[in-house]
């Protein structure tokens, strides 16, 4: 199985179908084949497939063939050659007017090593979430075994050793597209690059038949691009060396629209600059993207004037409401002329807000809506445009303890305190932890137990509010005592010496002065002075 069968079904079934119509029996005249030659070599076809499955070029190698013989030119006579010139004139009518597939490509730019820095084209591929409107920085990576993606890298995780994401390099070959970004993403890869094998114009990567896909095909959620043979060949030789291979997918630049024909044109407004998709999914029935362009500007310039000029931003909701009651598109009433009806009712100067639309054909930019998109640039989000990927990248914007509600609740927390408690402090007896989860990753904040606020890090140690003020009661309680026995023991100290001090000196003066009235007081205190 092989890689470029996955590029065009529709392609393979018309083959398959003319296939079978082929006479094995019928031999190429030397005309025929100088005809179908000569086709081939001004036709050839885009993607460098061999000359027999050019669509064109074997359609006419079956009707030169079929008319090739002698005998059968003879038998059908003027009119067999007749048909015959038509049938020419016809192939080369068709192959001049026939539609160009247009490849969708993205930018691949290498920032490291600077021998090979530089920016490189990759066709986008048509299955995977291409991060529109952002950009990928990571490390290319190449397997030494297994290159071409097609067996699933058992066991095995593709890490970088700086830690950025990895963008894993394949070579093409040997299975579906799909199959390699599938076996890549199991394996860690964030997004996928597939070398060509053979020099030709890059062409996009489609899915496998839906009989063959086994499931995965919707399942993969990283972006893959296809590169031409030099630069893929650089890139493994680069890989090879001790310096990180670090490259940059880049996504914002705005797809081809305007070369996509009548269809594609009418989803814009002001020459392709500002778009929005068919809202019914088909271009032939229903409403178009540019009708959906129009309201959304109109209901901007009326936020605007119900601000501005009359101070009045609940009118504004007025607006939304009315417009969704009255103009639902479901009742096929999404029009301008009702949504002039609506502007009417409310009171707004009609001729304000057309003049501020100014002219959707026109080839100029729109204030408004260049406001807007300047204000979207470089902040948008990335990934998958999955509801809560896209609220976690909102809910981000808030600061700590800012954030609603809303970006606290189960359903977009990141379940990092599975593994090993996420490092957090807790405590098995009663069952409680320090981790919690958020929508920016885990925490580590001691838990609140049965009423009671635990205090700590929240990493080594969380303790019982109530348990340390109590502790540290007693132990003021205990240093009071201390300090109080201190100068108790101190104060009777200076009592006892100055009482002490005072029988001394009055033992000392009545050697020399009689004291009627402490004689007997002082005569014990005067043989002990004695002895």
């Amino acid at each position: 199985m092989s890689s470029s069968p996955s590029l065009s079904r529709h392609r393979k079934g018309c083959f398959f179908l003319i296939n079978s119509n082929v006479d094995s029996k019928s031999s190429l005249s030397p005309l025929a084949f100088a005809l179908s030659l000569s086709f081939w070599l001004k036709y050839p076809t885009p993607t460098g497939a061999p000359w027999s499955e050019s669509f064109l070029t074997y359609w006419l190698f079956l009707l030169v063939s079929s008319f090739s013989r002698t005998s059968q030119l003879m038998a059908y006579g003027r009119l067999g050659l007749e048909v015959f010139c038509k049938l020419w004139v016809t192939a080369l009518f068709l192959s001049s007017v026939s539609g160009r597939f247009i490849v969708e490509k993205s930018s691949v730019r290498v920032l490291r090593p600077a021998h090979i820095r530089g920016t490189h084209e990759g066709a986008i591929a048509n299955f995977g979430v291409p991060k529109y409107g952002g950009m990928l920085r990571g490390v290319v990576l190449y397997p030494e075994k297994g290159s071409t993606g097609c067996i699933s890298f058992d066991e095995i995780h593709f890490k970088s050793r700086s830690g950025r994401p990895v963008i894993l390099l394949l070579d093409r070959g040997d299975c579906y597209f799909a199959l390699k970004a599938w076996n890549a993403q199991n394996a860690g890869a964030a997004a996928v690059l597939i070398a060509d094998n053979i020099d030709e114009p890059l062409i996009t990567m489609d899915t496998p038949d839906e009989s063959r896909d086994e499931g995965f095909v919707e399942k993969i959620v990283i972006p893959s691009a296809l590169i031409n043979r030099e630069f893929g060949e650089a890139l493994k030789i680069a890989v090879n060396g001790s310096e990180e291979v670090v490259v940059r997918l880049d996504w914002r630049s705005l797809c081809h629209i305007l070369m996509r024909g009548k269809q594609c044109l009418s989803q814009c407004i002001n020459h392709g600059r500002y778009c929005a998709p068919d809202p019914e999914q088909d271009f032939s029935i229903g409403y178009e993207g540019k009708d959906v362009v129009l309201e959304n500007l109109r209901q901007l310039l009326c936020s605007q004037s119900f601000n501005e000029n009359y101070n009045r931003s609940w009118v504004w909701w007025d607006y939304v409401t009315d417009f969704h009651v009255r103009c639902s598109m479901k009742e096929k009433k999404y029009s301008k002329e009702c949504a002039e009806d609506v502007i009417k009712s409310l009171g707004i100067p009609l001729h304000e807000v057309k003049e501020c639309m100014g002219d959707p054909e026109a080839d100029v930019d729109n204030l408004v809506l260049k406001k807007e998109q300047e204000l979207q640039v470089g902040h948008g989000t990335r990934g998958t445009l999955e509801r809560m990927a896209v609220l976690k990248a909102i809910c981000a914007g808030f600061k700590e303890s800012t954030e609603p509600s809303l970006c606290l609740n189960g359903d977009i927390e990141t379940n990092e305190c599975l593994e090993r408690n996420g490092g957090c402090w807790q405590n098995l007896g009663l069952n409680v932890t320090a981790c919690k989860d958020t929508f920016r990753g885990r925490i580590c904040e001691c838990p609140t137990v049965q009423g009671i606020q635990y205090k700590g890090d929240g990493y080594v140690f969380c303790k019982d509010k109530n348990v340390s003020r109590f502790g540290w009661l007693l132990s003021l309680l205990v240093l009071s005592c201390v300090v109080g026995a201190g100068i108790a023991g101190y104060i009777f100290y200076k009592y006892r010496l100055r009482s002490y001090m005072d029988s001394e000196i009055m033992a000392i003066m009545s050697q020399y002065m009689p004291l009627d009235n402490h004689q007997i007081e002082a005569q014990p205190l005067r043989q002990d002075s004695m002895l």
